[in-house]
């Protein structure tokens, strides 16, 4: 009758119970006591590129030298995955010995020996600051095509001591279509620019689902 099982209850029936299951009282791992505390699932993670790749691609004419390169670019070229750049792209030094093409570099951090590499060669490193939402904005911009961009919020006193400016300071600022120039970076501006802003904003929304 038992078809070779031999037992009663939980023994008899398919399946088996998860590892540290004690049969529903306390399990080992929560009558011990816990010792130690760890801050790694909030440390701030890079992306990391090289020199030697950032050439690679300028070689291949997957990068434009004769215009700031940025964080999108990097991604669109391949040099890094979107979904790696948590909280930003650091510059890395190999291949710096033959880097030879000056260029316009816009990352999150950046080496000592990679900016030194940078500007032997002619070129120049700015440090642009991003937050999590201004990272989103810039690298999918669709995902805000129906929505009021968001503007980059302020460099904090601490990424502003370590040589970190605002993206509307960085030379990609020129370069940026003008949707992003009048609505995500201009500071400052009046109350009656941004109703006038919003307003138009709602207005193309009509327009788009009438």
């Amino acid at each position: 009758k038992t078809s070779g099982r031999g037992h009663k209850g939980q023994g008899q029936r398919t399946g088996k119970p998860r590892p540290g299951f004690e049969g529903g009282q306390a399990p080992l791992y929560l009558r011990v006591r816990k010792y130690g505390f760890t801050n790694a699932r909030f440390r701030t993670r890079y992306a990391e590129v090289n020199l030697a790749d950032v050439q690679r691609l300028v070689d291949a004419r997957r990068l434009d030298a004769a215009r700031p390169i940025t964080v999108k670019s990097l991604v669109d070229a391949g040099a890094v995955r979107r979904t790696r750049v948590a909280h930003g792209v650091k510059l890395l030094s190999r291949g710096g010995a033959h880097l030879r093409t000056p260029l316009t570099i816009e990352v999150s951090r950046a080496s000592a020996a990679a900016a030194a590499a940078v500007r032997a060669a002619g070129g120049h490193v700015h440090l642009v600051y991003y937050n999590a939402l201004g990272l989103r904005a810039l690298l999918q911009p669709e995902r805000f095509e129906h929505r009021y961009l968001p503007r980059f919020c302020s460099v904090p006193p601490g990424a502003a001591a370590a040589g970190m400016i605002h993206p509307s300071e960085a030379p990609s600022f020129a370069h940026l279509p003008q949707r992003y120039r009048d609505h995500v970076y201009v500071r400052n501006e009046p109350p009656e620019f941004v109703a006038g802003l919003r307003a138009a904003a709602a207005a193309d929304a009509d327009s788009k689902h009438a």
